[in-house]
């Protein structure tokens, strides 16, 4: 004779009895989790990825603007500046001034000797900006010390791009990193280079967040000028203390904003 189960005979089996209506396990062996939010700008970068693969693009082909593909996902731009800041950091995307942005071939884990990856978005604030504090900090007292000629006119080249971005109604997010990495090349320290170039998605993505505040842009080209100056005029002290000021600045800004942005999400 066949032994037949029935199907609730097997869920019996698994979690007992049924209880009475209205009594809850707090003991339960899979207790509910609570929700999590996943960012906006997490949800772009994965949709640009399957576009991408789905149109069988590769390196060199040009992406849709920043304005068309916000417009076509039906996002904010700066949602799009974070997604492209993500996939740059990656080395799938390049963003040429002037042109747009093109897909590069991906790089090779070993071309960089330190690779950081955060995965939780949430990380970026206080940590990543204490982590930019003592780094940058140090680059630009480095950079006052070491930078030559050829440094300072690519710091002047950055600061130009950022002022025209900025009027142009944009952000500044190119001209930004290109500030920053600069003085990270300038300090001459190959170990400071790399650990900023390691974190770099993370950079990206915090850059991208304090810029989207509309007061921010100026501000920082302000602070950027001040920072150059102070390399320009081989004042190591000078360069750091400008540098640490502008970072505590936006963080604190930023920190204030993030803080008002939780408050609201726990109300709803």
């Amino acid at each position: 004779m066949v032994n037949v189960v029935s199907k609730r005979s097997r869920l019996d089996m698994l979690v007992g009895p049924p209880r009475e209506r209205g009594d809850v396990d707090s003991n339960a062996q899979v207790p509910l989790e609570r929700l999590t939010r996943r960012p906006l700008s997490e949800q772009v970068a994965d949709t640009l990825m399957s576009f991408i693969e789905a149109n069988d693009l590769g390196p060199g082909d040009k992406l849709m603007s920043e304005r068309e593909l916000a417009q076509r996902l039906g996002v904010s731009r700066s949602s799009v500046r974070e997604a492209i800041a993500t996939l740059r950091s990656k080395g799938l995307v390049e963003t040429r001034h002037g042109e747009g942005i093109f897909l590069r071939k991906p790089s090779a884990p070993e071309d960089s000797a330190v690779s950081i990856r955060i995965d939780q978005p949430q990380l970026d604030l206080p940590y990543i900006w204490e982590t930019r504090q003592a780094l940058e900090t140090q680059c630009a007292r480095m950079a006052a010390s070491r930078a030559e000629a050829r440094d300072i006119e690519e710091l002047d080249r950055a600061l130009r791009v950022m002022e025209s971005e900025i009027d142009r109604g944009l952000p500044g997010l190119e001209g930004d990193r290109l500030f920053h990495l600069g003085v990270a090349k300038a300090s001459r320290n190959p170990v400071l280079l790399q650990l900023m170039e390691g974190i770099g998605e993370a950079l990206d993505r915090t850059s991208s967040r304090s810029l989207s505040t509309p007061s921010q842009p100026a501000s920082s080209l302000r602070d950027h000028r001040e920072i150059l100056g102070a390399i320009r005029a081989h004042e190591p002290a000078d360069a750091a203390d400008a540098m640490l000021s502008h970072l505590v600045r936006t963080t604190d800004a930023l920190l204030a904003m993030h803080k008002d942005r939780r408050v609201d999400i726990d109300r709803s």
